[in-house]
């Protein structure tokens, strides 16, 4: 018959129960087949007893008539009452013990019912917390998605911004090698048509840099030449018509003077005070040098726009 182990001294898992569970089952299994055989051989045993045991009574009874009508005097009788008093048969304790065993059983079995009772409740808490805890899960997941969404676009964004500075400042560093080609220029002055004298115009001093409010602007066309110019940032606004001489300081200290003529006013607007008020100068006739450092500068710090009434 095969021993039941002892419960292992590990961690209790499902694996763990189960072969106990299944070491248990396969001992009682065998423990039914050695016990049918035994209770019926006892049991026959204890009906050939009880046969027997009431033959040895019937006949201490007979003998025990002839003892006492013999009245004392066949001491053989006597004896003999006394060796069939010694062949009455133990009883046996089987069914005492059968019924201690199955008593045994039973309690078990209760046991073993309550237990899986409660483990039917406390699987129906964990089945109902996993039901209210799948979709809270779900929610705090997408949250996390969400928050790691957007900190990978803010990664990037800064990233982006990052190189984008990075290239500026790279091409930060080719303006002052253009702008010192330029060094002092003066444009000159056109030829073949009526021009006012330096001393009739009016000198306009600007400076631009990377973040002045004074500016190139452009139309629809990204050339100067075409409906654009530069925007001084100014208060002191001249007529649209004006001819003026404008005296411009760029980056690395580069002063450019050249003749303009004033195409627009933007005048002050209290609605709008954060847009300052100035004017759009036209640059006349300028060199090729300054044409490619202004473009160069344009291409760092984008122009305004200004399309003119046609």
């Amino acid at each position: 018959m095969t021993a039941i182990p002892p419960p292992p001294q590990t961690l209790l898992t499902s694996t763990t129960l189960a072969a106990r569970e299944q070491a248990v089952a396969q001992a009682e299994s065998e423990l039914v087949k050695h016990e049918a055989p035994l209770v019926a051989w006892a049991d026959h045993l204890e009906a050939g007893a009880t046969a027997l045991a009431t033959q040895v009574d019937a006949l201490w009874r007979r003998v025990d008539g002839l003892a006492r009508a013999a009245s004392g005097r066949g001491p053989e009788l006597q004896e003999q009452l006394q060796r069939l008093e010694a062949l009455q048969p133990s009883p046996l304790s089987v069914l005492a013990q059968r019924e201690r065993a199955l008593a045994a059983r039973e309690k078990a079995v209760r046991v073993r019912a309550e237990v899986a009772e409660e483990s039917r409740r406390q699987v129906e808490r964990l089945a109902a917390w996993m039901a209210a805890a799948k979709p809270q899960l779900e929610a705090e997941e997408a949250q996390v998605r969400k928050v790691v969404l957007a900190r990978q676009a803010e990664e990037a964004q800064h990233a982006e911004q990052a190189r984008r500075a990075e290239a500026r400042k790279a091409q930060l560093r080719l303006v002052p090698r253009a702008l010192a080609a330029v060094e002092q220029v003066e444009a000159p002055r056109p030829t073949g048509r009526l021009t006012p004298p330096r001393a009739a115009r009016k000198t306009v001093q600007a400076e631009v840099d990377f973040e002045s409010d004074t500016n190139f602007y452009t139309g629809f066309s990204d050339e100067l030449d075409e409906g654009g110019g530069l925007f001084v940032a100014t208060v002191n606004v001249l007529e649209p018509g004006a001819q003026v001489e404008v005296q411009l300081l760029m980056p690395n200290r580069v002063r450019v003077s050249t003749p303009g003529v004033v195409r627009w006013v933007r005048e002050v607007n209290d609605a709008q005070p954060e847009i300052f008020p100035g004017m759009g100068v036209e640059l006349v006739d300028l060199p090729e040098a300054v044409r490619g450092a202004i473009r160069r500068f344009t291409a760092v710090r984008e122009p305004l726009f200004f399309a003119r009434a046609a």
